[in-house]
């Protein structure tokens, strides 16, 4: 009988964190398309002049996330953070960053974003 509780306790241990990697695998997969898409609709270079055009871009997804555009040189150029989230409330101390590298006026920089799901 101890056998079995053991086996019952692992076996719903094992499936727990495997529904917490599928999660962290499905936030990293909608942050790197939300890169793609901010790449692409050129609001990571509009970003690197206007942190507002960021802000506006980062409020119309359904994550909490940071983004942050610095030169290669690591120097922070913009950064901003979805409206009502933050880092320090996220509710379970989980996310994931990814990183997008592209060029604005013969400049690269990189985009880097830390997405969590809303609290």
């Amino acid at each position: 009988m101890f056998a079995l509780l053991v086996t019952v306790a692992l076996v719903v241990g094992i499936m727990g964190a495997l529904s917490r990697i599928a999660a962290s695998d499905d936030m990293g997969m909608r942050a790197r398309d939300a890169l793609i898409v901010l790449e692409k609709d050129g609001t990571l270079v509009q970003g690197v002049s206007n942190g507002t055009s960021l802000q506006i871009a980062l409020d119309g997804f359904s994550f909490c996330s940071t983004l942050s555009v610095s030169t290669t040189m690591g120097t922070i150029v913009q950064s901003a953070t979805t409206t009502g989230c933050s880092a320090a409330a996220n509710p379970t101390g989980s996310f994931v960053i990814v990183h997008r590298v592209f060029v604005a006026e013969s400049t690269v920089y990189d985009a880097r974003m830390e997405a969590w799901q809303h609290g």
